[in-house]
């Protein structure tokens, strides 16, 4: 997951949410302090993490991230079963601010698809 935020993070707590339904909320949520964190530039943040729902809890609709550096790669998509996004809470140390992925009119919401094929890689990092 990648995100900006400026000033003082102590932690910051992500947790990944369906759009369509609440039923697998809780099933993935990480902490990370701010040593964990890679710093992609000045208030630009990288938090890498593994929601495998082949080995663990299902993630909402069965989505399934592995943490690995890899290439931005482009694809056909078709049969949309669903929606996920992520919430944030950073902590400063002082206080706690929450962020939401699924805010409207504008959201960061990643789709999910039963039918995925791979047409090429961009060459941009995830």
């Amino acid at each position: 997951m990648r995100f900006v935020l400026s000033g003082g993070i102590s932690t910051v707590d992500v947790q990944l949410k369906g759009v369509n339904t609440s039923q697998y909320d809780n099933n993935f949520k990480a902490t990370f302090k701010n040593e964990e964190l890679e710093k992609i530039d000045t208030n630009t943040y990288r938090a890498l993490f593994n929601a495998n729902s082949t080995t663990g809890p299902l993630l909402p609709q069965s989505i399934i991230v592995r943490p690995a550096p890899v290439k931005v790669k482009t694809v056909t998509a078709s049969n949309q079963v669903g929606e996920f996004y992520a919430a944030l809470t950073v902590n400063t140390g002082t206080a706690s601010y929450s962020f939401d992925g699924n805010g409207r009119p504008l959201g960061y919401r990643v789709p999910v698809y039963s039918n995925c094929t791979v047409t090429g890689e961009t060459g941009e990092n995830v």
